[in-house]
């Protein structure tokens, strides 16, 4: 039986860095999950890919399962009945003071504390408090800096504030977080806007200027809202009854050079539901006594 063990979020991320500083840029893909099909699915996944990976569950989801502990059990069931020997974290996304505690003592090995709403130093101080909480344990923190646009379950930003690159060495100095997402023109949900709102050279100037600081070993930049809206998916969920208008994804080679420009995680969401949702819609109109 293979030990199901969850891995801090902070070793996998330098692992990528090690290997973008050495040989080939990379990233981990991290991917949420609500349900333990789910769980399965991704972990398949990653063993097929021989890559590590970061299964990610919101405060929703984690409520959906009925509390942070279920998911936690659940993930280490989905690993011991696959077999599974690839490193793999467990990561709260999008969560506040209250929920990144809860996951905390509930066996998450990440948590993301998300008071990008505030101002600059109250974000800090609000990251700092959840790291002096999470770091005795163990236990990896990833902060948002800037805004972006889209819906992310309860939080909803109509427009998006980019990162300034000279201010993200400051804000992991102040708060000693070990992950950062950072704005650049991404955004949540299946209407991401525009390619051209996307600005790679803030991703660039922000990884540079962690190098200067000899902080990108042990500090790492973070892509949210960067599911790329295949066509072919939307297309069949409204072949089947949907009503997706205007989506819009990042385009995949736009990713590439967000890692090749020093991003170390990767935040997939809104792909794998658009995969769920195309499959039930089509298995329904199939079997229509369903």
């Amino acid at each position: 039986m293979v030990e199901a063990r969850l891995y801090s979020f902070v070793p996998l991320m330098r692992a990528a860095e090690i290997s973008s500083l050495r040989a080939r840029s990379a990233a981990i893909g991290a991917f949420n999950v609500n349900f333990y099909a789910q769980a399965e699915g991704i972990l398949e996944g990653l063993k097929k890919a021989e890559a590590p990976g970061i299964i990610q569950a919101s405060k929703g989801a984690n409520k959906f399962q009925g509390g942070a502990g279920k998911i936690q059990e659940m993930l280490l069931l989905a690993i011991m009945k696959g077999r599974y020997n690839i490193p793999i974290a467990l990561h709260l996304d999008h969560g506040d003071a209250n929920s990144a505690r809860d996951c905390i003592d509930n066996g998450f090995s990440s948590v993301m504390i998300d008071a990008s709403h505030l101002p600059e130093l109250e974000n800090i101080a609000a990251t700092k408090e959840i790291v002096l909480y999470a770091h005795p344990r163990r236990v990896g923190v990833e902060a948002e800096y800037g805004l972006l646009s889209g819906v992310e379950e309860d939080i909803a930003h109509q427009k998006g504030v980019y990162a300034d690159p000279k201010f993200v060495p400051v804000f992991f100095d102040r708060s000693k977080t070990d992950a950062l997402a950072i704005a650049y023109g991404t955004s949540h949900g299946p209407n991401k806007g525009k390619t051209e709102a996307l600005n790679v050279d803030i991703v660039r100037e922000s990884y540079e200027a962690l190098k200067a600081h000899r902080m990108n070993l042990d500090r790492f930049l973070v892509s949210h809202g960067s599911s790329t809206v295949p066509a072919e998916l939307v297309d069949e969920i409204n072949r089947y009854g949907g009503s997706l208008k205007e989506t819009s994804g990042v385009p995949e080679h736009k990713l590439l050079e967000a890692i090749d420009s020093g991003i170390r995680k990767i935040n997939i969401d809104t792909d794998l539901r658009l995969g769920i949702t195309a499959t039930f819609r089509k298995y329904f109109h199939d079997h229509p006594d369903i």
